[in-house]
């Protein structure tokens, strides 16, 4: 069933606030500045379909497991978002206490919009994972442009084990126009994965300056859970101009891409390729400046750790902010990345 809230404050009280602190007992303060009661999203979940919102033109998908595989990111990029992402109060135990951190885990919440060969495609997915129990196979390369920046090659393939997902009752997602009900969430679909129940709301993004995000946790001790949401700043569209929308971006040689201006001057663009279980990633992130020529370096060493075909190709405007999320007592960063732009088989 699809999980709409009216707007973010939905199942919220009158009360203004700053922080949780403000807020009335058992309840907590939202990236909007209203209190709210931790759970919501079950309660909504659970009255039935009569309560939600309805859902404003939510277009094909032309593949609903795209994203689908063991490690669908494999790490964020050091420098990978824009200095003006934002962030409001990235979790921690609603006490205030000290938290031990979680060594090996990880969290990645990802709303992503892209146009492909004249459909929409996501990245809507979330994972909550300690990777402890697992044995992987990791590897940083970094490789300089010719524009006096850098790629990296990661590689982060599962090799033994396996790891252990975290529990969270609903994370929610608060995009678009924030008087529009285009709000979502990400449901369990088992072993620390969540996705939405139905694709997002298309061009989610525009008429925002803002996306919000929140983990919503079940009430017990090991469920994750943030305090407050976290905010970044809404991505704008990608205009690509090479390669041509539906087109097939070759690799060997190093491909060339173009977009007309959207954003600012100083925002930073992603072009990026992966393989099928996204374990090998190349990723190249530049100033908007509009062109841009994949070094030949780069794919020879994306090429070198054996990459699973069929490859993609995207180029994205991303938003990027990390916080902290809390489960049983431990602290771990999540990255929290909201992104649009297009997406391209490669070869």
């Amino acid at each position: 069933m699809w999980v709409v809230m009216a707007a973010v404050g939905a199942g919220c009280s009158s009360v203004e606030c700053t922080s949780s602190a403000d807020c009335p007992t058992g309840q907590l303060c939202n990236g909007l500045n209203t209190c709210y009661e931790p759970g919501i999203s079950r309660t909504r979940r659970d009255a039935g379909p009569q309560d939600a919102a309805p859902m404003a033109d939510i277009g094909p998908r032309a593949d609903a497991d795209t994203d689908a595989g063991p490690t669908p990111d494999a790490g964020p990029v050091a420098d990978g978002g824009p200095q003006d992402a934002g962030q409001i109060d990235g979790g921690g135990p609603a006490d205030g206490g000290p938290v031990t951190p979680a060594v090996g885990s990880r969290g990645l919440v990802w709303a992503g919009e892209l146009r492909s060969g004249g459909v929409t495609e996501f990245h809507a997915y979330a994972e909550l994972l300690d990777e402890s129990t697992g044995t992987y196979t990791r590897m940083v390369q970094t490789i300089p442009d010719l524009e006096q920046g850098n790629c990296t090659v990661t590689t982060n393939k599962l090799t033994a084990g396996a790891p252990t997902g975290y529990v969270a009752d609903s994370i929610t997602i608060a995009p678009g126009n924030p008087m529009a009900p285009s709000n979502f969430a990400y449901l369990s679909v088992g072993n620390g994965r969540f996705e939405p129940p139905a694709p997002p709301p298309m061009r989610m993004f525009s008429q925002s300056n803002g996306v919000l995000f929140g983990i919503v946790g079940t009430g017990s001790p090991e469920s994750v859970e943030t305090t407050d949401f976290v905010r970044t700043d809404a991505p704008p569209i990608i205009f690509e101009q090479m390669p041509v929308e539906g087109g097939t971006v070759i690799l060997a040689g190093g491909p060339t891409v173009a977009w007309g201006m959207s954003g600012g001057p100083n925002d930073i663009v992603t072009i990026e390729a992966y393989d099928a279980a996204r374990e090998v990633v190349l990723s190249c992130k530049t100033q908007n400046d509009q062109r841009y020529s994949v070094p030949v370096a780069a794919v020879g060493a994306f090429m070198s750790q054996g990459p699973t075909r069929p490859f993609t190709f995207e180029i994205r405007h991303d938003r990027e902010v990390l916080g902290q999320a809390v489960a049983d007592g431990r602290s771990f960063e999540v990255l929290y990345r909201a992104s649009w732009g297009a997406r391209f088989p490669a070869l």
